[in-house]
């Protein structure tokens, strides 16, 4: 580096921020660093090994200035060594996941556009990088999570690397979601969405043209709103976490469970969720066997053969038998941002569009419009229908817990909504309006 460093200016292991060049010295050592890693890892690709001290030496010499794309401060390499460092401090795996989504969103966006350095990363940048998103129609508080996590990056490249990086960034903002009441399926919605995407029961009931995406889509929210899974645990289910049941005292009953522990409350506990009704047909036809095979056009089979049906297929599978493209995985991988965007636009479709009131904060005031209620569904409308569903049909919320994963009611409660159907339903039972 040809640099003399006077030992007023170095302290244990690093140059002393007293030094009138700390800037350019400190990037030219992170410079140097990667030349570096670049030899070592193109030896390692030539030679199968690593270099010995010696070795490096000599190819370090053979390189008096460093390569000009060594010598670039570019934000991809920066971000993984940013995305290193934080698993070294043990993240949780679905902050790690929001990391690599970000950087493959960066990626895609450089790709677009240009390759940036370190010193591009001003506001002007990263406001570009929000309009590429908002073109992928993204969620506001997905896009949210990606410039957060860049933010996050650039104050770990600041403090942690000691680079300079221009400070400009701190200002961007991200818009936030319209505040609105949670919404869930109602059950004659739920019912609704079930004759468009099943056969099973509702075997030629159904009046929209969908497209096989949009069947799959509609079959995965279905499975959503049965099951209560949250997407980031339904994106790893797989037929390993199904298991069949069998009733000690009456070995003739069988239940088909979903066995997984909850990845985002990091505990050992398993949740267990019974497979009931029309949902283990949905999972006969999604495992590779369609149901018109074992159904035909009949509207009814009982429930003893769905059971024989579905065991027989899930010991093949587990055997090693390939019956979809897709196996272990239960359905296609649909990444959550794209489901998002896409079973708003069915629900639409299928007349799922009853305007629901949207509260909106301006400058400190309350702005209301109306918005069809598709609009405002994701994944996690899903989990909040199950457990509003299942609490209005009398499951006790200590065993719904058992299913959901929660440890407090109070916080199980969160996700209930009461409908004006159940509340109007609730009084007519209760309130006693014979005069008696």
């Amino acid at each position: 580096m040809n640099f003399s460093i006077e030992p007023e200016f170095w302290n244990d292991s690093s140059i002393n921020k007293k030094h009138p060049q700390y800037n350019e010295l400190k990037t030219l050592m992170y410079q140097m660093e990667n030349n570096i890693r670049t030899h070592i890892h193109q030896y390692y690709i030539h030679q199968n090994n690593y270099p010995s001290p010696e070795i490096l030496i000599g190819l370090l010499n053979k390189t008096p200035t460093l390569n000009p794309e060594v010598n670039t401060l570019w934000v991809t390499d920066l971000f993984e060594d940013f995305v290193v460092h934080k698993t070294k401090d043990h993240m949780k795996q679905s902050t790690l996941d929001i990391y690599r989504y970000t950087k493959e969103k960066w990626l895609s966006f450089e790709s677009s556009t240009y390759r940036r350095e370190l010193s591009d990363m001003t506001e002007k940048t990263l406001s570009h990088f929000i309009i590429f998103l908002k073109d992928q129609e993204l969620q506001k508080n997905t896009i949210g999570k990606y410039i957060k996590t860049l933010k996050t990056f650039l104050k770990f490249t600041s403090n942690n690397l000691e680079l300079k990086v221009p400070k400009s960034y701190k200002r961007i903002k991200t818009d936030k979601e319209d505040k609105y009441d949670f919404q869930v399926l109602t059950r004659e919605e739920f019912e609704k969405l079930k004759k468009e995407v099943f056969y099973s029961r509702y075997f030629k009931t159904n009046e929209h043209e969908l497209t096989e995406r949009e069947i799959l889509i509609g079959r995965i929210m279905v499975f959503l709103c049965s099951t209560g899974l949250s997407y980031v645990d339904f994106d790893r289910l797989t037929i390993h976490d199904l298991f069949i049941y069998r009733d000690e005292l009456n070995p003739e009953r069988k239940c088909v469970n979903i066995k997984m522990n909850r990845q985002k409350l990091n505990t050992t506990e398993v949740c267990i969720i019974p497979i009931i009704d029309i949902t283990i047909d949905l999972l006969v036809d999604m495992l590779g066997l369609s149901y018109k095979l074992y159904n035909g056009d009949r509207t009814h089979v009982d429930f003893e053969y769905k059971m024989k049906v579905l065991e027989d297929l899930l010991n093949s599978m587990k055997s090693g038998k390939v019956m979809t493209p897709y196996q272990p995985r239960i359905f296609p991988k649909v990444i959550s941002q794209k489901f998002n965007v896409e079973i708003k636009k069915l629900l639409v479709k299928i007349g799922i569009d009853e305007p629901v009131k949207v509260i909106s904060i301006v400058n400190g005031k309350s702005i209301v419009k109306y918005a069809p209620k598709g609009d405002l569904i994701s994944s996690h409308t899903g989990r909040r229908t199950y457990i509003t569903l299942c609490l209005q049909q009398g499951i006790s919320p200590h065993i719904l817990m058992k299913t959901t994963g929660h440890r407090k009611i109070s916080t199980l409660l969160k996700y209930n909504k009461e409908t004006e159907i159940n509340i109007n339903d609730e009084f007519f039972k209760k309130i006693n309006t014979s005069g008696k």
